[in-house]
C-alpha cells in the first residue's frame, strides 16, 4: 500500500510538472507565434517556464504556422512548422552582419516601397534587415518606456509614482470633500514614456455646482498656501481648464482637470488596445504584474512613435503640433487599417448581432462610450493574419503618414477602424464648419476623438505645420528604407555597414533630436525642405504630393 501511494504521488507530481511545462510552452508559443523579438533573462525563464534556455529569439514563421506548431527545442532555438526560430547563438556577425542581402518580396512593406515614390534600396528590404531593425527599436523602447531599462527600475517607478498619486488624491479630497480622484492618461493605459506626466480628473456627485474654472482656482490657492508642490500653475482659461503641478521631491509633473469623465473612457479604451497585441501594448504602471510575464512586452510601436515625435520636437499642441494622444490614435488607426488589431467600438459583445449603445451624459453632451472590453476573449471572435515585425510596421507607418495619407480629404477614425471623408464630418474646407469666421481653413489635419465625434483632435495643426511635420516623417522613411536620393548629410555611408550595425545606425539617425517646430516659424518650409515633396502652394514636384 505504501509503495502504491508513493507511486501515485510520483505520477501526480509528473502530471503536475507536465501541466506546468505545457502551460509555459503554450504561453511562450503564443508570444513566438508571430515571430517577434523577445529578450528573456535565463534564470527567470528557466524557473518560470521550465522550457526554454535563455536567449534572444528573432524570427517570423510562415503564415501557415500557428502557436500549436511550435514543438520541442533544438540548439537553443524553438522548432516550429516553419523551421527553427533563431536563438541568440544565431545572432552573430555571420547572420546579422552578413554582406549578402536580397530583396524579399514576401515582406509587405518591401513590395509597397518599390511601388511608392520613395526611392528605396531594394537590397536593404530583406528579412535580416527588418529583424535587426526590430531588435534596435526594442533596445530604444526598453530605455525610454516607463519602468524600462535596468532591472528593478519597474518597481522603483511604481513606488515613486504611487507616492505622488497618493499625495495628490489626499490633498484634493481634503479640499473637495465627497469628490473622487481618478488617474487617467498614458500611465494608466500603459503607453507612457519614462518622463510622462501624471494626469488626473476630479469628479463630483451629481448636483454639485462647481465649475471647472472655480475648481482650478480654488485648488491652486490651497496648494500655494501649503503642500509639497513647488510649482503650481493654474490654467483656468484653457480649452479644458487644468492645474499643472510639479512635485519637488521627485520632479514628477501632474495635470489635474475637473469633471472630465470622458477621459476615463478614453483611457480605458487605449488600455484595452494596448493589451490586444504585443506590437501595440506596454504594461501599465499600476496594474499588477502577471506572474508569468517577466518583462513588459518587447515590441511597442506606440512607444517608438511617441519617443520619435518627442525627439523631433513635433508633439507640443501649444506650438500647433498634434498631441501625444493624437499620435497614439494615429498609430492605432494605422494598425487597424493594417489588420493588426480590430476596431473595438464596432465589435458586438459576443461577436455577432448589433453593436449596443452605452450612453454617458455630461454637462457638455451625450456620448456612446461602448467598446468591446474583453481582450482575453477577443480571439474567439476576431483573429489577425498580420505577422509583420515592429520594424516593418514602423517603416510602414512613417511611409503612410509622410507620403500616402490623404489629409486633404480624409479623417483618421479609431472608432470605425478606417478613414472617413471630411465631408461626412462637416470638416471639409467647403463645409459650413470647415472654415473659421475669417475664412481660414480649420481642419487641415483631421483625427476624430473616439467618443466625442464633434472634436477634431488635430485642429490646431495648420497647413504649413502639417507640411513640415510630414517632412520629418518623409526623411525618417527614406533613412529607414535606404532611399537612393538621400543627401550625404543623411546617408552617412550607411551602405558600407553590416546589417546589425546598419540597423543601429539607422535608428540612431532617425532619433536625432531637433528643435521644436514653432508656429509661424515654418512658413515656406514645406516637406520639400525636408527631402522632397511639394511647395507651399501644393504644387506637385518630384516625390510626394501633400495636398492643397
Amino acid at each position: 500500500m505504501h509503495m502504491q501511494s508513493v507511486q501515485e504521488r510520483a505520477e501526480a507530481q509528473s502530471q503536475h510538472e507536465q501541466a506546468q511545462y505545457t502551460r509555459g510552452h503554450q504561453r511562450i508559443a503564443s508570444e513566438l507565434d508571430k515571430g517577434y523579438i523577445m529578450e528573456r533573462d535565463s534564470e527567470e525563464v528557466t524557473t518560470a517556464y521550465g522550457l526554454l534556455p535563455h536567449g534572444l529569439f528573432i524570427g517570423t514563421p510562415e503564415p501557415s504556422a500557428s502557436a500549436a506548431d511550435y514543438v520541442g527545442r533544438e540548439n537553443g532555438g524553438v522548432q516550429s512548422a516553419a523551421g527553427v526560430v533563431r536563438s541568440d547563438a544565431d545572432m552573430s556577425a555571420a547572420v546579422l552582419n552578413g554582406s549578402e542581402a536580397q530583396y524579399d518580396p514576401s515582406i509587405p512593406v518591401a513590395e509597397e516601397l518599390l511601388k511608392s515614390k520613395l526611392r528605396s534600396d531594394p537590397a536593404r528590404l530583406n528579412r535580416r534587415y527588418f529583424d535587426a531593425l526590430s531588435k534596435s527599436i526594442l533596445e530604444v523602447v526598453q530605455q525610454v518606456r516607463m519602468g524600462g531599462g535596468k532591472s528593478g527600475r519597474w518597481e522603483q517607478e511604481r513606488e515613486r509614482l504611487g507616492g505622488v498619486v497618493k499625495t495628490v488624491r489626499m490633498i484634493i479630497e481634503s479640499v473637495f470633500p465627497g469628490s473622487t480622484v481618478h488617474q487617467v492618461g498614458s500611465t494608466v493605459s500603459g503607453l507612457a514614456l519614462a518622463d510622462a506626466d501624471l494626469d488626473f480628473t476630479v469628479l463630483f456627485p451629481r448636483g454639485t455646482n462647481y465649475t471647472a474654472v472655480q475648481c482650478v482656482e480654488r485648488l491652486a490657492g490651497a496648494l500655494k498656501l501649503d503642500g509639497p508642490f513647488g510649482e503650481v500653475k493654474p490654467l483656468p482659461r484653457a480649452k479644458v481648464p487644468i492645474l499643472k503641478l510639479k512635485d519637488m521631491a521627485t520632479g514628477i509633473r501632474c495635470d489635474i482637470s475637473f469633471g472630465n469623465e470622458l477621459a476615463l473612457h478614453n483611457t480605458k479604451l487605449l488600455a484595452t488596445y494596448a493589451l490586444l497585441d504585443h506590437r501595440v501594448r506596454q504594461m501599465t504602471v499600476f496594474r499588477e504584474l502577471p506572474s508569468i510575464s517577466l518583462h513588459p512586452p518587447e515590441s511597442d510601436l506606440v512607444t517608438s512613435v511617441k519617443h520619435w515625435v518627442k525627439r523631433k520636437g513635433i508633439n507640443f499642441p501649444v506650438m500647433g503640433h498634434p498631441s501625444s494622444y493624437c499620435y497614439t490614435l494615429l498609430v492605432i488607426n494605422f494598425l487597424q487599417r493594417r489588420n493588426v488589431i480590430p476596431s473595438l467600438q464596432t465589435l458586438p459583445p459576443s461577436g455577432s448581432g448589433t453593436v449596443p449603445e452605452r450612453l454617458l451624459t455630461t454637462s457638455s453632451g451625450s456620448y456612446n462610450v461602448y467598446f468591446h472590453n474583453e481582450p482575453d476573449r477577443l480571439h474567439e471572435i476576431w483573429q489577425t493574419e498580420n505577422e509583420e515585425t515592429v520594424g516593418e510596421l514602423l517603416l510602414a507607418f512613417f511611409k503612410d503618414f509622410g507620403t500616402e495619407l490623404d489629409f486633404v480629404y480624409k479623417v483618421s477614425s479609431v472608432r470605425t477602424g478606417g478613414l472617413l471623408h471630411k465631408a461626412e464630418k462637416n470638416w471639409s474646407k467647403d463645409s459650413a464648419n470647415g472654415r473659421s469666421g475669417g475664412g481660414r481653413i480649420k481642419h487641415w489635419m483631421a483625427v476624430e476623438d473616439p467618443f466625442d465625434l464633434e472634436q477634431n483632435l488635430s485642429s490646431s495643426v495648420d497647413r504649413d505645420m502639417l507640411h513640415a511635420i510630414r517632412g520629418h516623417f518623409q526623411v525618417a522613411s527614406k533613412i529607414l528604407c535606404g532611399a537612393t536620393d538621400l543627401p550625404a548629410s543623411k546617408s552617412l555611408g550607411l551602405e558600407t555597414m553590416g546589417t546589425a550595425a546598419l540597423a543601429r545606425a539607422v535608428v540612431e539617425k532617425i532619433c536625432e533630436e531637433c528643435e521644436p517646430l514653432k508656429r509661424g516659424g515654418v512658413s515656406g518650409r514645406s516637406a520639400a525642405a525636408f527631402g522632397g515633396g511639394v511647395g507651399r502652394r501644393g504644387r506637385k514636384s518630384k516625390g510626394i504630393y501633400l495636398g492643397e
